[in-house]
This record gives structure tokens, sequence and C-alpha cells, in this order.
């Protein structure tokens, strides 16, 4: 049976999809100094704050205590100021 040549070609050419830790590190790269209150943090960077895998982020954003989200049409975003209070009221628990 032969292979297809084509087929081999496009599979090369086709970027590989990157894993959770990679996108993280392209994406979550966030400077907390230097956010205002209101920013908006995507999925990966919140992730990335809290130091966590993304599939551990959302199912951390399932539990009922966890910061609610800001939708912003079909996005789902978290505002910075009500995130860094809940990180505070966590470390403050027993």
């Amino acid at each position: 049976m032969k292979s297809d040549p084509i087929r081999h070609a496009v599979r090369r050419a086709l970027p590989k999809s990157e894993t959770g830790p990679a996108r993280i590190a392209r994406l979550g790269a966030v400077d907390i100094g230097k956010l205002a209150d209101d920013a908006l943090l995507r999925n990966e960077q919140v992730a990335g704050i809290l130091n966590v895998p993304l599939s551990t982020f959302h199912a951390l954003r399932k539990r009922p205590d966890f910061v609610r989200p800001v939708h912003i049409g079909c996005r789902t975003r978290w505002r910075w100021a009500t995130l860094r209070a809940w990180i505070q009221a966590q470390e403050r628990m027993p």
C-alpha cells in the first residue's frame, strides 16, 4: 500500500496544537502590578495568575464561591478587582 505524499505534506505543514502550559505561557502572561482595577482578563490570564492549568481553572470557576464573570457578547471575562478580592479572601481562610 502506497502512502499519499500530498497528505503527508499537508500534515507536516499544519501547526501542531498548543498544549495547555504553552497556551497559558503565550496568552496568560500578565504583569499584575500594572493592572487597573477594572481590567478584564481572559481565562488563560486568570489561570496564569492563579498558577493553575486551564482545566483546573475551568473546574474552579464552576464553584459557587468563585468570582462571577463579566459577559461581553459571547465572551467571558474576569474583572481584576473582584479576582484579587477573592484571592485575598482565600488567603485569610484557615
